[in-house]
């Protein structure tokens, strides 16, 4: 199940609608459409904010069994922190995991 699936479902378990949630969050509630269409994800910071609004630990938005991959040689954005890494930081990155680090 997706963080948007997961997100929506604990928010009508509570009762809440999406401007309730956005009210309590403090974000607008195109905010919460975006997260719960799949379309944006929250920062870190907002994710424990969440948790501690449905009192469940952060950990339970992340598939822990999934086996999803994704080759650094993609077209893919990575991001670590909210910010995107750098194409220079991502080059050595790959080669470190080569295990060259020149």
């Amino acid at each position: 199940m997706s963080f948007a699936d997961k997100f929506k479902e604990l928010r009508k378990e509570h009762h809440y609608t999406q401007k309730d949630i956005a009210n309590i969050l403090d974000v607008k509630p195109t905010t919460i459409s975006a997260w719960e269409l799949g379309n944006n994800s929250p920062r870190m910071d907002m994710l424990q904010k969440i948790s501690n609004v449905f009192n469940v630990d952060t950990g339970y938005f992340f598939d822990e069994k999934s086996n999803q991959t994704v080759d650094l040689d993609d077209d893919v954005i990575f991001t670590y922190e909210g910010r995107k890494i750098p194409k220079e930081d991502l080059e050595t990155i790959k080669r470190f995991m080569r295990g060259s680090r020149k």
